[in-house]
């Protein structure tokens, strides 16, 4: 029952600005190591137009996420 208390027991806790920002800003890094559909974004631009389009769709995705992070 420990456990339990450790994730469902919300006495004395109350989730502050800070709390919220670093759990989410946490899923989203998880979400953004997750391959998908940037990284064959990214794989298609380096591949058919070289290192530096690739850097900048991969910049332009980090950003993105950066401001759907400060969005949510």
């Amino acid at each position: 029952m420990p456990f339990y208390n450790l994730l469902f027991n919300t006495k004395g806790f109350s989730m502050t600005f800070g709390h919220g920002f670093w759990i989410i800003t946490g899923v989203y890094f998880l979400a953004c190591m997750s391959p998908g559909p940037d990284f064959v974004l990214v794989s298609q631009q380096v591949l058919s137009r070289g290192r530096a389009a690739g850097m900048l769709t991969a910049l332009g995705i980090a950003l993105g996420f950066g401001i759907h992070i400060i969005v949510d």
